[in-house]
C-alpha cells in the first residue's frame, strides 16, 4: 500500500494498542481489517510525520558519547543487556536520552533513533543522509546476512534494537523493525530461514498480520506469544527456550 507514516489507535473498533497503520495514500487495521483512503483527520498524522526534521534540528548529536550514568546503566540492566554490549553496538547516551544507530545488512549504519527514559515518545527516528532507518539488522557473530544465509537458517524478528540485542546474545540473528512494519524488499533476503516473531504483548495481533505477510514469501514464521509485563525480564529466557526448541 506504500510507506507507513503512523501507527494510531483504530476508531472503528475497540482498540487499546495503535493497530491503524497510515500509510502515504491510505490506511489499513491490522485488528478489524478496514481499509481505504486517506480521512482528513488521518492527513494531521502525516503532517506531524513530514516536520520530522524539526525534531532532528532539536538534537544535537555531538553531545552523545559512551559515558553511561545510573539511568543509563539501570535501563541495560533491567533489560539484561550488559553495558559491554551496549557499547559494542554504538548505543551512546546523554542525560534522558540514548542515541541508537542502525544498520544495514552489510554492517553500515543508515539511521537512528532516539529512545527517551523519562517522556513519550520513547522512540524518535532521525535521519541519515536523508534516509530515515526501516529495520536494523543485528548478528555480531555471522556478520552480514547475505554470507550466512546458509549457516544461519533461524532468527528473530523484534520491534527494537534492545530486543534483537538480548536475542543475539544467544546466537539468534535478529531483525529489529523499529517499530512493527516490515520493508517487504527484505523479506526475499530470508528465503530458507525460520523466523520467529517475537513481538510485545500489546502488538500480539499485528505480530500475526506480519506472519501471514512472511509467510506468503513462503517463509517458515512462527509467532511467540510474550507473558504479560514484566515481559522484557522473560525476553533471554523465552530466546533460550527458543535455541533449545530449534537445537532439538
Amino acid at each position: 500500500m506504500g510507506q507507513v507514516i503512523a501507527m494510531t489507535k483504530c476508531p472503528w473498533h475497540p482498540d487499546k494498542t495503535p493497530s491503524l497503520a497510515i500509510y502515504d495514500n491510505g490506511y489499513y487495521c491490522f485488528g478489524c481489517k478496514k481499509s481505504g483512503k486517506l480521512e482528513p483527520w488521518m492527513t494531521d498524522l502525516v503532517s506531524k510525520q513530514d516536520n520530522r526534521d524539526v525534531y532532528k534540528r532539536s538534537v544535537n548529536v555531538d553531545t552523545f558519547d559512551f559515558t553511561y550514568e545510573e539511568q543509563h546503566r539501570q535501563f541495560f540492566k533491567d533489560r539484561q543487556l550488559p553495558t559491554r554490549l551496549a557499547k559494542y553496538y554504538g548505543i551512546k547516551a546523554s542525560g534522558q536520552q540514548l542515541l541508537i544507530p542502525a544498520y544495514d545488512f552489510e554492517g553500515d549504519i543508515h539511521g537512528y533513533q532516539i529512545r527517551n527514559l523519562d517522556k513519550e515518545p520513547k522512540y524518535k527516528s532521525l535521519p541519515y543522509k536523508e534516509q530515515y532507518a526501516k529495520f536494523s539488522w543485528v548478528d555480531f557473530d555471522s556478520g552480514n546476512i547475505k554470507s550466512q544465509i546458509t549457516t544461519k537458517p533461524m532468527g528473530c524478528i523484534v520491534e527494537s534494537v534492545v530486543d534483537a540485542l538480548i536475542m543475539n546474545r544467544l546466537g539468534l540473528p535478529s531483525l529489529a523493525l523499529l517499530g512493527t512494519n516490515i520493508p517487504c524488499e527484505v523479506i526475499p533476503f530470508f528465503e530458507g530461514w525460520t523466523l520467529h516473531i517475537v513481538f510485545d504483548p500489546d502488538a500480539i495481533v499485528i505480530a500475526s498480520y506480519l506472519q501471514d505477510v512472511i509467510s506468503a514469501y513462503g517463509i517458515a514464521t512462527n509467532v511467540v506469544d510474550l507473558p504479560d509485563k514484566p515481559y522484557k525480564i522473560n525476553l533471554l529466557q523465552l530466546g533460550k527456550e527458543i535455541y533449545k526448541e530449534e537445537l532439538s
